[in-house]
């Protein structure tokens, strides 16, 4: 039975090692943002991951705000450009807006390559408040697409 798109990026998600990762969007602005600081906050010293965008744009307050509802600290990371990256090698690469896909470059070392598509909070027109709520949505457990990642061992005391 053959795998759905879905599946066989799991799969292949399952079959990193390394854990040197980059997610890529069209600002770095507010998803790729949202998408770095769990994996970088749930994942410890076991994932050295970044973010990067095609067009950088300020990361957005409401980012930092939906981010730390959720109690990870995002206050610090600044947007960067995706040349900033060239050439470097990647264990996974992640897109996740349609325009970052479309334009991503080659990296060495044949990274797995994910696309987790969320709509672009940006287009949101109105207060900052549905701009916040949008990123909520986005950043929720059940609506953000996430990598399997080990548990952290927690030392036990003698």
């Amino acid at each position: 039975m053959p795998l759905c798109s879905r599946q066989r990026e799991r799969a292949r998600a399952n079959e990193v090692a390394a854990k040197r990762g980059l997610i890529i969007c069209s600002g770095n602005s507010a998803r790729s943002q949202i998408a770095e600081g769990p994996i970088r906050h749930e994942g410890g010293d076991l994932y050295d991951v970044y973010s990067a965008g095609t067009d950088p744009a300020d990361v957005r307050t409401e980012a930092i705000q939906v981010m730390r509802e959720l109690r990870i600290d995002i206050s610090k990371h600044r947007s960067k450009p995706l040349e900033d990256f060239a050439g470097q090698p990647f264990d996974f690469v992640i897109t996740v807006c349609v325009r970052a896909r479309e334009s991503c470059p080659e990296f060495p070392g044949n990274p797995v390559k994910l696309h987790w598509p969320f709509d672009d909070p940006a287009e949101v027109i109105g207060a900052s408040e549905s701009a916040a709520h949008r990123l909520s949505e986005i950043a929720g457990p059940h609506s953000r697409p996430r990598p399997v990642l080990p548990r952290r061992r927690r030392l036990q005391s003698p």
